[in-house]
């Protein structure tokens, strides 16, 4: 991942796009023309708000050096979209590239090994608690290796109704929380308080 780049590119997608698991709308992985050549990407089509919230939550997880896949902004031309439909009426999708993530491998249930192999794992779980973003697990982590994570799906985050002061109570926060000693604890929450500072 390019350090602090937090661009938004832009993409035109090929046909011969296939579906994958998705949980809101329709995923398809494609190949997608670039101004640095031809990649796959994950697209996702969904509603300009979604596609919204998607592009602004990615911005500020690479901003921040959190594990996200590079965002795009996709055209997708009706024609090449065969049985599918467009998420809006002005045909744009967002996408991730799918470099780093061939699969769509996702952790069902996290256990405590693979926690304490990921570093940025606190770090994420603030995010999460900072944009509101309450269903980062199971399904929404692709696991690209021991100890590697990448973020995806960020449409539910920064719901109307939460409110500045609203507390999310973010699931990687909960499960790093479980089991652990007031002493752990207290360590946990001085390093979340360091991330939120930074952020």
């Amino acid at each position: 991942m390019t350090e602090n780049n937090f661009q938004v590119r832009l993409a035109t997608a090929y046909p011969g796009a296939q579906p994958v698991q998705s949980s809101k709308g329709t995923t398809l992985k494609a190949e997608i023309s670039t101004d640095q050549g031809r990649k796959d990407a994950f697209v996702k089509l969904i509603s300009i708000d979604d596609i919204a919230r998607e592009a602004l939550c990615a911005v500020l997880a690479r901003k921040l050096q959190l594990p996200m896949l590079q965002p795009y902004y996709v055209h997708v031309d009706p024609s090449v979209l065969g049985d599918y439909r467009a998420g809006n009426i002005h045909d744009i999708a967002f996408g991730l590239e799918a470099e780093e993530a061939p699969t769509f491998r996702v952790i069902h249930q996290l256990t405590e090994e693979e926690i304490s192999g990921w570093s940025d794992v606190l770090r994420v779980a603030v995010f999460d608690e900072w944009i509101y973003n309450r269903d980062r697990i199971p399904t929404n982590l692709i696991f690209t290796g021991k100890g590697r994570f990448r973020l995806i799906d960020h449409d539910e985050a920064l719901p109307n109704y939460a409110s500045p002061d609203a507390c999310s109570n973010a699931q990687l926060l909960q499960h790093l929380a479980r089991n652990k000693s007031e002493i752990e604890l207290h360590q946990m929450r001085r390093k979340a308080f360091e991330s939120i500072e930074e952020y």
